[in-house]
């Protein structure tokens, strides 16, 4: 009964011993006023370990090849300081999982366009960055009249044969789906509202970053970090509440990076007290724990 009441949806995953819990789309102020609700059945009625993770489709996101191509190389460029963020076996996982699900994308050959091209040339330049992300997800495979956007099929029909899903960023679905999402993969296991939220408003500034500084991330023009792409808030909305949304946000990324790096330099690259405390974590700025 509780399924129906939050949204939630149980499922199968062979990856874990257990259940895998999915939520319908969650959209705007109610889906956010929903997080807490399922949060808390979530801490009382189940377990997570080393095996389980935070899995966050977000979707209304422009499908242009710029954009498409912009999110790429805005990923390669931040994902050696995300991984901080997070346990070491996230960057290290060997001897922690059976395999990596959530890997570092691949650079692809994808370099930083000039801005002395002309018009076509910038276009030519982005079709051939699109096509090598394409071929890539596409197990090596062009799009052609069999592989396309348009009618979304991929070489491997199962969606868990299709081993270049398994990355921090997946962008499957922006190709090979009518869904049209970008699954972010990295997040360690968590029933916990602050860490959900917050990473939620963190994994929606790379997509807003993405699409408002397209250009400008492949000429390589502006300089990129996470506390650059948290910016983006205020540099769509210049108010005092986003202002302190991005100060709350820098706080809580600088929070992270600080507790793993003490966890990695004890040689503790699980940081197993992550998950025995996730419920009761609780991140304050200035007194201020919820966002929403």
């Amino acid at each position: 009964h509780l399924q129906y009441r939050t949204g939630i949806v149980i499922c199968r995953d062979g990856s874990i011993d257990n259940a895998e819990y999915v939520t319908i789309p969650f959209r705007g102020a109610k889906g956010l006023a929903n997080i807490g609700p399922m949060c808390k059945y979530l801490t009382e009625r189940t377990n997570i370990d080393i095996k389980c993770s935070l899995h966050i489709h977000l979707g209304t996101i422009s499908e242009d090849r710029m954009s498409i191509v912009a999110l790429y190389a805005l990923a390669i460029a931040i994902q050696d300081e995300l991984f901080t963020m997070f346990p070491y076996y996230k960057t290290e996982w060997k001897g922690y999982k059976k395999q990596s699900y959530a890997d570092k994308l691949r650079k692809l050959g994808i370099g930083k366009l000039d801005m002395s091209m002309t018009k076509e040339q910038f276009k030519q330049s982005v079709d051939e960055s699109y096509y090598r992300i394409f071929k890539w997800l596409n197990n090596d495979q062009e799009p052609d009249d069999d592989f396309n956007r348009r009618n979304h099929r991929h070489q491997q029909t199962a969606k868990w044969s299709r081993t270049r899903r398994y990355f921090w960023l997946n962008l499957m679905n922006m190709f090979f789906s009518t869904r049209k999402t970008a699954e972010f993969r990295i997040h360690q296991a968590t029933t916990n509202k602050y860490k959900i939220t917050n990473w939620l408003f963190i994994c929606n500034a790379i997509i807003l970053y993405a699409e408002k500084y397209s250009k400008q991330i492949l000429t390589g023009e502006k300089e990129i970090s996470l506390d650059q792409v948290i910016n983006i808030y205020h540099d769509l909305h210049k108010n005092k509440s986003a202002k302190f949304l991005c100060e709350y946000l820098k706080a809580y990324i600088q929070d992270r990076k600080d507790y793993f790096a003490k966890d990695k330099a004890k040689g503790d690259f699980e940081s197993r007290k992550e998950l025995t405390e996730d419920k009761n974590y609780v991140f304050s700025y200035q007194g201020i724990t919820d966002l929403f």
